[in-house]
């Protein structure tokens, strides 16, 4: 899952936030009038002023992590460990009967 990344310095991004109420839950001119907006957008002065001075809206890139960096994260939960402990022992009993019952039919193969 990617997060989204505010490539804006946070000086610039804090000057936009309301110190009240988030935008969402306030009326459309009070957020107008928050943002230095109209009803009809920003002219291109304004528009070419804030992209000079917030920049772009871009996400920053972020470094993708491999298939391996992923499988081997899995393994960093406790719960997961404890899950997967009884299933190694399990396996390890598993193949020492398997070898045992292969050892009493064919004796000259066994090598331990």
């Amino acid at each position: 899952m990617v997060k989204a990344v505010d490539s804006r310095p946070q000086d610039s991004v804090s000057e936009l936030v309301s110190e009240g109420e988030p935008y969402h839950a306030m009326d459309i001119d009070s957020v107008l009038k928050a943002l230095n907006s109209g009803r009809n957008g920003l002219t291109e002065k304004e528009a070419r002023e804030r992209l000079e001075k917030y920049g772009h809206n871009t996400l920053a890139e972020r470094k993708r992590a491999t298939t391996l960096q992923i499988l081997l994260a899995q393994f960093k939960d406790f719960f997961v460990l404890l899950l997967l402990e009884p299933s190694l022992i399990s396996a390890l009993l598993v193949a020492n009967e398997t070898v045992a019952r292969f050892s009493k039919t064919f004796p000259c193969y066994v090598l331990w």
